[in-house]
């Protein structure tokens, strides 16, 4: 059975688009949204047998997951404290617990975002630079990487993702498909950024 697990699913909007889509497979999703409304707003939208519904902080529940045993982790704009510079060496931690609960070659796709604190447009070279960063703290924890979009699929959708689409030089968006490799990568460079 593949499992995909979506940290943070908000109102549900996406992962009840995923489950509808694969309601014949033998995929199973777990959704875990830590905002008590979000989450009763979430079981509202989702009645389906291949999902399950938590109510609880990620980090509570990362525990319960034995290592290697999740296919797929999604994160549509988290929280700030789960990927900004200033709280790195909070959240690393965080993103080393995925790395052990994937299987070989599971992935963790992230989509964020970087804003001006001034909110004036993110220029390019803001944007790459700090691209730049957030790859390689992915890459010291042993991901690698799949690929890079600057933008959000087309396909996911959330409330913050359609306000944000809304305003595309004064929120950049990205999307990180990071994998678990079959075995430890050797210490890269993210220049291709």
């Amino acid at each position: 059975m593949k499992v995909v697990v979506e940290v943070g699913m908000g109102d549900g909007r996406h992962l009840s688009g995923l489950s509808k889509d694969e309601q014949d497979s033998s995929t199973f999703f777990i959704g875990i949204e830590n905002n008590k409304t979000l989450y009763i707003e979430a079981a509202r939208r989702i009645n389906a047998d291949n999902v399950l519904l938590i109510n609880d902080s990620f980090e509570n529940r990362i525990r319960d997951f034995e290592n290697e045993t999740i296919d797929k982790v999604i994160m549509i704009l988290p929280d700030p404290k789960y990927v900004d510079r200033l709280y790195h060496d909070d959240w690393i931690s965080v993103y080393a617990s995925i790395f052990l609960k994937l299987k070989k070659l599971g992935t963790l796709e992230i989509v964020t975002e970087i804003i001006d604190e001034l909110l004036q447009p993110v220029s390019d070279a803001a944007y790459h630079a700090w691209a730049k960063w957030l790859v390689g703290a992915f890459i010291k924890v042993g991901f690698g990487v799949e690929e890079i979009l600057n933008e959000a699929p087309a396909n996911y959708f959330s409330t913050c993702l359609d306000r944000f689409r809304g305003d595309p030089e004064r929120i950049r968006m990205m999307t990180l498909r990071l994998f678990k490799p079959l075995t430890k990568l050797e210490s890269r460079s993210s220049e291709s950024i």
